[in-house]
């Protein structure tokens, strides 16, 4: 009773956390405008991205009589801010073309396969087809040789020698 009380609880507790994956999975969808075509070629520089020294510093200016922001400082953190969000999201975009570059490749190599193993096939049946033409050549002219040596009465001791094989 125990074992089967056991069991159950296993196949339950694996039956709803497939559920739960299977409903991750299918609510995930893609926004096919979004995609992006892959370039010719390779982008020949990057930008640079963002280091710590260039982010600007967060410590707000204090007054006497509170702790106050400087507009113009907070305009200037926020445009720099701006500026990094910009130069992060152009290398993400080089980075994602240069992605699709290299799967673009990556198909373009996986069709040229596929075309050699088709031409591969194709040599190799024309090579099964030879050699089954060689076959039925070599059983004509063994019967050939075998009907000569009947016509001439001397089947008896004689054997012929075959420089083919």
């Amino acid at each position: 009773m125990k074992k089967t009380l056991a069991i159950l609880t296993i196949c339950t507790l694996c039956a709803s956390y497939a559920t739960a994956n299977a409903d991750v999975y299918n609510s995930v969808s893609v926004d096919k405008s979004k995609l992006i075509s892959a370039p010719k070629t390779l982008p020949s520089e990057l930008p640079e991205i963002t280091e710590v020294q260039d982010l600007p510093e967060f410590t707000p200016s204090s007054a006497s009589s509170g702790v106050y922001y400087d507009t113009a400082a907070t305009a200037k953190q926020n445009a720099k801010l701006q500026e990094a969000l910009l130069k992060i999201d152009s290398a993400q975009v080089d980075v994602k073309n240069e992605l699709n570059l290299y799967e673009s490749k990556l198909v373009d190599v996986k069709n040229r396969e596929n075309l050699v193993k088709q031409e591969k096939n194709g040599v190799m049946k024309e090579i099964r087809t030879v050699k089954k033409k060689m076959r039925s050549l070599e059983s004509a002219k063994k019967n050939i040789v075998t009907n000569m040596s009947i016509e001439q009465g001397t089947t008896s001791s004689t054997k012929h020698f075959n420089w083919f094989k």
